[in-house]
């Protein structure tokens, strides 16, 4: 792509063509401040905030708006621009209440960083507030608080651009304007939360995370959603061991800046349904008996074992799986979905933008390390004397109880009634990596430590350093 090259502060910068001024600015370090525009966003040039001084131009321009041109000569910090800087946010905070306090977008709100970089001088608005209505209910996900929105049409263009629901809109004019849904409707949506992560103020918070915790006392770790194949990449935040909150990363090969509401859910809905423990015929082990017992039942039937894989497995443990069934020479493979769609439940099945059919986060690692694996269905007349399920999602019917070795996550009819049970780790539990359904492999860490559960891949090499011991 051709390049232009142009100078911006007495500094001569490259960018390709087309590009716009403030992504130019951006990519070379140079920070121009702005609330109406996002990089995920059409731009909309509503906010003047991120005016700048061209050469020859007789007015100041917006970057947001603006492309780059060849020669171009740009300053973002002029005394001019620190002055109109300064009265667009005293224009913003006419009306703005100052709930910081109670606010959840305290210590990640725009404003409040945007006002304490480029002004930080008292108001000389002396007139009362307009009032505007607070606690919206746009729907079981989000609230919406009129006195907060600043009406960047950020949310607006989301709704537009990126889901195309168009389920949001601003209504009134001038300080009289606020974001609404059309007369009786509600936010049906199956990216909604992405409103909340993209409002640059508190004026649309997430109903499940409001007012749990103060934003800055979470700790954050980089993973990838283990809801569907698609592999989005998102950020795990947490306080005392408990997952609050989860938002997108960007990656713009796979999610963008985006993802849907079912996997922000997805690691809540699994906490209360969780196996505990290790069990053999019903009765509490210890881990390392569990695992003595379970490498002698192995070892003495490999011949007559079928082992049912689990397509929420990390590459990382398919290896040790496979490495495992290799020295102990198991060769009857069966592949499956963890997880399905059902036609009752609220989650979208699959659609145009994110969201794929395929519901597990690793089904191409699991082809990958057991290329022979056959599915599921073939399980009922393989002959098979023992059974070992890994993860849920396998008919009762399909295994013989008396026989069977189970490491799931979640309690279902199969872990109740096998004789040996050990209780593994979900994604947010354990690191490692999934590959998602464009074959992209990605790596992910711990957030929170296990409770009452047992690493998979660990599980696996110790019953491998039992066997090569014996």
């Amino acid at each position: 792509m051709k390049q232009v090259k142009l100078i911006v502060n007495d500094k001569e910068i490259s960018v390709p063509e087309g590009t716009l001024l403030i992504d130019a600015c951006d990519q070379h370090g140079i920070y121009i401040p702005r609330f109406c525009y996002h990089e995920g966003l059409f731009p909309s040039g509503n906010c003047r905030m991120c005016l700048v001084k061209i050469e020859k131009n007789p007015k100041p321009v917006p970057a947001c708006m603006t492309p780059v041109a060849e020669n171009m000569v740009v300053s973002t910090e002029t005394p001019e621009i620190a002055e109109m800087r300064k009265a667009i946010l005293e224009f913003i905070l006419i009306n703005h209440p100052l709930d910081c306090p109670i606010c959840d977008k305290a210590g990640e709100c725009m404003l409040q960083d945007q006002y304490q970089a480029f002004s930080g001088e008292s108001s000389k608005f002396k007139e009362d507030k307009i009032p505007k209505g607070k606690l919206y209910h746009f729907s079981e996900r989000i609230v919406y608080d009129a006195e907060r929105c600043i009406t960047c049409t950020r949310c607006v263009r989301f709704t537009r651009d990126i889901s195309k629901t168009n389920k949001l809109g601003i209504i009134k004019r001038g300080d009289r304007s606020y974001v609404a849904l059309a007369p009786g409707d509600t936010f049906d949506d199956a990216y909604s939360l992405c409103v909340t992560d993209i409002c640059p103020v508190g004026a649309l918070t997430s109903r499940q995370f409001r007012f749990k915790e103060r934003v800055w006392n979470l700790e954050k770790t980089d993973s990838i959603c283990a809801g569907c194949a698609r592999g989005c990449n998102i950020s795990l935040q947490q306080r005392n061991n408990k997952i609050l909150r989860i938002i997108p990363r960007f990656n713009p090969e796979v999610n963008q800046y985006w993802m849907c509401d079912f996997g922000r859910d997805y690691y809540l809905q699994i906490a209360a349904e969780r196996l505990t423990g290790a069990r053999i015929e019903g009765t509490p082990s210890t881990y390392e008996n569990f695992v003595a017992v379970v490498a002698d039942v192995l070892k003495n039937n490999a011949a007559n074992t079928a082992f049912i894989l689990s397509s929420h497995a990390t590459n990382e443990e398919l290896a040790a799986a496979q490495k495992l069934c290799a020295q102990l020479g198991i060769q009857q493979f069966y592949s499956k979905a963890d997880r399905v769609w059902h036609p009752d439940s609220a989650e979208v099945q699959q659609d145009d933008f994110l969201i794929l059919a395929d519901k597990t986060p690793n089904q191409k690692g699991v082809e990958k390390y057991f290329p022979a694996a056959q599915p599921l269905s073939g399980l009922e007349s393989n002959g098979k004397s023992f059974t070992f399920v890994w993860g849920p999602n396998v008919l009762a019917e399909l295994v013989e109880p008396t026989q069977t070795i189970v490491l799931s996550t979640v309690a279902d009819p199969v872990t109740d009634k096998a004789k040996w049970v050990l209780a593994g780790r979900t994604a947010a539990e354990k690191s490692g990596s999934f590959t998602n359904f464009a074959g992209v492999v990605q790596s992910f860490k711990q957030a929170i430590s296990g409770e009452q559960n047992y690493d998979d891949l660990a599980f696996f090499n110790d019953l491998l350093k039992v066997l090569t011991r014996d």
